[in-house]
């Protein structure tokens, strides 16, 4: 993935090279060329692995200077644009965008990317991430010049930029509480949404959002197999643009439904024209509840697909915390990050550069949310059937997923009552408020939040900074845009229904998949595993993390609580794991932040 950097100054002085280089050089894992464009006030930079044309340097008489990282997929909806005679680089078409419409350029395009505009002759910035933000781009002020990076460490490398960890942010942290998307953890700095343009000029800078699904829109088709037909060809040209370039393209492969239907795909679509070899990456483990092989097999057989096996890593997620720390820059950090950091070292072992990756396939049909508008509508007859039908799939009595999804949501003094309820677990103050519906079925909330929202946003984030610290960059096809708005207007039976998930995407690989990864609908839970490494494996690292809290943790956590947590949760009784996952992690953090040893292994 490329790097980019670029500041901007309204106090009359004139941007320093050095001032982007030192914003380069903390990205350094990106790559070693850089390209630098200066000019008065402001300046741009970008990271590669090796010189490439970007259109950030060209000396030209055009007032609008780009750095860009990503990949567009309509470039024929956008050549006609760059009037050039060689052929035009994403960037161009970019640069060429914004001279057609401005700053609403972003929702012309189609893609994973991040961008940052120097428009000289108005002396503004103007970035942009993809809609769903598989790009990261934060920014922030220093002194008198405002900054926009890639990656928080990028902003905190600036001479003149001074930033403290932000104690709100922790606290939300604590509390499980993800609903800022711009927030970060430190103080100052602050994301870039998703599907969002910044602009920085003389007043400041400002947010616009040039993207939203139509929460209204619905597609109705006569006949049941015209949804399958048009979500398969969405799907087809959502891998279809994602493979290309010299390096062989990896993808995770786990031998599920998701990865599974990418891996077909990929190999389906691919052809025989000049596409590049695909290296699926499987991680199998003996001591697993489920035997993933024979669907690994099988796939292998099909497709005569090329699949190396991934040995897996020690069950210790703490012991190397903080190298993963180091990769996401901040204290929220996915529990698998040792098992993504070995997936990923083997991908970049074989020379990949993009990996394919099923990641949120399971959000992007949403679950059994619909159950509560039913019983809303007082749609009783089968409701019982269908609350039988989803309680071993989502883990959760019949009985307890009926009030869940059928009562509670609808009882207005439900939400009040649990907050002034003792608050369970470690941290301190009331428990956060439930997140308010945007839409009036539960159905269409869920699908658009388990799609869009922070919580999937941010996880996504550290997927992606995972494989960047690795020299990769991660690709999502079931997260397509074009895919993601054809799902959520799907009907609901397309989507999920009688404890089927994604119904449409199973009947779209008939006859492209086996039929046991088809029909499959068990699913590894990495819970015991995880626990297996915090109790067993890290055991000692625990104990000293949470008998030895840094101290500005002290006042966000119930002290008088974590003896008895630390017990139940070494005598494999019931805790709240998320939670001490997070408390052991931003102690981790905080000492890392203050330049402390770790403890020793």
């Amino acid at each position: 993935m490329t790097a980019l950097a670029a500041l901007l100054r309204h106090d009359g002085g004139d941007c320093g090279d050095h001032e982007l280089r030192r914003m380069l050089e903390a990205a350094r894992h990106h790559g070693a060329h850089h390209t630098l464009h200066v000019h008065g006030p402001g300046g741009l930079g970008q990271a590669d692995p090796a010189a490439a044309p970007t259109g950030a340097g060209e000396r030209d008489a055009s007032t609008l200077r780009i750095v860009f990282s990503g990949r567009l997929h309509n470039r024929d909806d956008l050549v006609r644009l760059a009037r050039r005679d060689r052929a035009p680089t994403d960037a161009d078409l970019v640069r060429a965008a914004y001279g057609t419409w401005g700053d609403a350029c972003a929702s012309r395009l189609l893609g994973e990317f991040a961008f940052v505009i120097l428009d000289t002759r108005r002396r503004r910035l103007v970035a942009a991430r993809d809609a769903m933000g598989t790009r990261t781009l934060f920014y922030a002020r220093a002194g008198a010049a405002w900054l926009v990076a890639s990656e928080c460490d990028q902003l905190l490398a600036h001479p003149h930029h001074v930033a403290t960890p932000d104690e709100a942010a922790l606290r939300r942290l604590l509390d499980l509480d993800i609903a800022d998307v711009g927030a970060t953890f430190w103080s100052g700095v602050r994301r870039l949404p998703p599907a969002h343009t910044l602009v920085v000029d003389e007043l400041g800078p400002r947010l616009v959002r040039y993207w939203a699904p139509d929460p209204a829109a619905e597609i109705r088709y006569p006949d049941g197999a015209d949804y399958v037909e048009h979500f398969r060809s969405v799907f087809a040209e959502a891998v279809r643009c994602r493979l290309s370039g010299p390096e062989p393209v990896g993808c995770l492969f786990s031998g599920g439904v998701d990865s599974s239907a990418v891996l077909c795909m990929a190999h389906e679509v691919r052809g025989g024209g000049p596409t590049p070899a695909i290296e699926a990456f499987a991680m199998l483990s003996p001591a697993a509840p489920v035997d993933d092989r024979p669907f690994v097999e099988a796939v292998r057989t099909m497709h005569g697909a090329s699949v190396r096996h991934v040995a897996p890593p020690e069950l210790a997620p703490v012991r190397a915390l903080g190298a993963a720390l180091r990769r996401t820059q901040g204290p929220f950090v996915h529990a698998r990050h040792h098992v993504l950091d070995s997936l990923f070292s083997a991908c970049a072992a074989q020379g990949c550069r993009v990996v394919l990756s099923g990641l949120r396939g399971d959000d992007i049909f949403g679950g059994p949310a619909y159950l509560g508008d039913r019983a809303r509508r007082l749609e009783v007859r089968g409701l019982r059937a269908e609350l039988e039908a989803w309680s071993p799939v989502v883990g959760v009595p019949a009985a307890r997923l009926g009030w869940e999804l059928c009562v509670r949501p609808w009882l207005r003094w439900a939400d009040p009552v649990r907050r002034a309820l003792p608050r369970p677990g470690l941290a301190r103050g009331r428990r956060p408020a439930a997140r308010r519906r945007r839409l009036d079925s539960l159905a269409r909330d869920e699908a658009h939040e388990l799609a869009l929202g922070p919580f999937t946003v941010l996880t996504t984030e550290l997927f992606e900074l995972d494989a960047a610290g690795h020299g990769l960059v991660a690709s999502y096809p079931l997260w397509d845009r074009r895919l993601v708005e054809l799902v959520l207007a799907l009907p609901q039976e397309m989507r999920a229904a009688s404890g089927v998930t994604k119904p449409v995407l199973r009947e779209a690989m008939v006859g492209l998949m086996p039929e046991p990864n088809r029909l499959r609908t068990d699913r590894l839970s990495l819970a015991p595993s995880f626990r297996h490494g915090l109790v067993d494996e890290d055991r000692e690292r625990v104990v000293d993390a949470l008998s030895h809290l840094h101290p500005a943790l002290a006042p966000m956590v119930r002290l008088e609580r974590l003896p008895a947590v630390l017990h139940n949760l070494l005598a494999n009784r019931d805790v709240p794991m998320l939670q001490v996952w997070s408390l052991v992690c931003a102690n981790a953090w905080l000492r890392q932040v203050a330049g402390e040893a770790p403890a020793a292994p």
